[in-house]
């Protein structure tokens, strides 16, 4: 009788435990993550002026936001605005309102 052998078997790499593959993919996560970018003066007025024109010509907007590291689109209608809890409210395609706050906000473009 020969020996055996496991072939490619025995060059996998070892059983991790379900605790340390977690711990691996949230480092991973984390490092993937970014800084939240620092808007100037004139970006601000840049997003202001598009906002209200969207809103006063009824445009579809393209909204970036950044949250938790990570940037996220969203594209749709300007709802309204709320200056009082600095929320703007987007209506996107699917019909459902998305709640964004302001301090969130990093691009707005208007759709054409």
């Amino acid at each position: 009788m020969g020996i055996w052998d496991r072939g490619k078997m025995k060059w996998r790499s070892a059983f991790f435990m379900p605790e340390q593959s977690k711990l691996m993919r949230e480092a991973r996560l984390e490092d993937s993550k970014v800084a939240k970018p620092i808007l100037d003066e004139q970006e601000w007025e840049e997003i202001e002026q598009n906002i209200l024109l969207a809103m006063e010509y009824a445009s579809p907007v393209r909204i970036k936001i950044w949250n938790d590291g990570f940037f996220k689109e969203y594209e749709g209608m300007l709802h309204r605005i709320d200056e009082l809890k600095k929320v703007l409210y987007l209506e996107t395609a699917d019909l459902k309102m998305k709640r964004i706050g302001f301090l969130d906000l990093i691009e707005v473009t208007i759709v054409e």
